[in-house]
């Protein structure tokens, strides 16, 4: 549970420094199988403790984020999440066979980065007499 803590404390932050939910997209294996993300609930049997579940559940609910892979990525269960502030920003989603005993979760991803420029250095070459 100490991981969803702090994912929660840093999710919390990263809105308060940002006045607002930023854009903002996390992917990986969650390893929730007891969560059926199509409904945002629990399924009718669990697996594991629903502790954890439900902490996951109150996690995206209170910090504006939506679970958008529902692709299984293990048998019939959607281990592998991709969570973001906003549908748009991935579509596309789909799986491939991994290389382990997870599929792969491939998706587009859209996301505009923002480079700020250095201007360029003046360097004054002065001739010598």
């Amino acid at each position: 549970m100490d991981p969803l803590v702090a994912l929660d404390e840093s999710l919390q932050k990263l809105s308060v420094y940002s006045n607002g939910s930023p854009n903002l997209l996390i992917a990986g294996d969650f390893n929730l199988p007891d969560i059926d993300w199509a409904q945002g609930s629990l399924k009718s049997s669990c697996v594991y403790t629903t502790t954890v579940s439900y902490k996951m559940l109150d996690i995206a609910r209170d910090n504006y984020i939506s679970q958008v892979n529902l692709h299984p990525t293990r048998e019939k269960n959607i281990l592998d999440l991709i969570f973001v502030t906003s549908p748009d920003l991935a579509t596309n989603i789909c799986t491939s066979p991994g290389m382990s005993y997870h599929d792969i979760v491939l998706a587009d991803i859209n996301i505009k980065i923002k480079i700020n420029k250095k201007q360029p250095r003046l360097v004054n070459l002065y001739n010598k007499a």
